[in-house]
């Protein structure tokens, strides 16, 4: 299984996740947040990756983690309350939850309460809680994914000792290419 080339297909399966929830007016990307949105809001970012023990396929595996910024303006009514309970929600939502291929199950690290960034000023008309995730991810290509190497047609198995061309009739036939499919 190849992994990630690059970080815009992760992105999009994020975004198309956050968007199928119906508790969210306007979602993005944190560092492409600008003005004028409607809340409740949630913006994803990344914030950093390291090195995983874990495997995936033959893929070098880093952890990332990434940050979900839940926003609610301070003039809804009971917006703490609000943001507060959609927090954890979302964090029932997004543990183990996955975004594509090459993949692992994202891992709830921590919620808190803070404030949300514009242009590295913090904005006083709004909330946020944040909801930090780890979330293992195959990056570059799988070593052993060959496409140019042949294809198996059968697999047979025999047993040792009666191995060899003078015992191909002792040999067990375990699987055969279906004939719809490609060689």
């Amino acid at each position: 299984m190849n992994g990630l080339l690059n970080f815009e297909g992760y992105l999009s399966a994020v975004e198309a996740a956050l968007r199928s929830l119906d508790i969210f007016k306007t979602v993005g990307i944190y560092s492409e947040m600008g003005d004028g949105y409607e809340t409740p809001a949630v913006f994803f970012d990344i914030e950093r990756w390291e090195e995983s023990e874990a495997c995936l396929g033959g893929n070098l595996t880093v952890n990332l983690t990434c940050n979900f910024y839940i926003v609610r303006e301070l003039a809804a009514e009971g917006y703490n309350r609000k943001i507060r309970n959609a927090a954890l929600l979302f964090t029932g939502w997004i543990h183990q939850r996955q975004f594509g291929p090459g993949t692992g199950p994202a891992h709830f690290v921590s919620a808190e309460s803070g404030n949300i960034y514009l242009d590295e000023k913090a904005l006083a008309s709004h909330h946020a809680w944040c909801v930090t995730i780890e979330q293992c991810v195959a990056v570059g290509m799988d070593p052993f994914d060959d496409t140019g190497a042949p294809t198996l047609k059968e697999v047979w198995m025999g047993i040792s000792p009666d191995v060899g061309a003078t015992h191909k009739d002792d040999y067990t036939l375990l699987a055969r290419r279906g004939p719809d499919e490609e060689a």
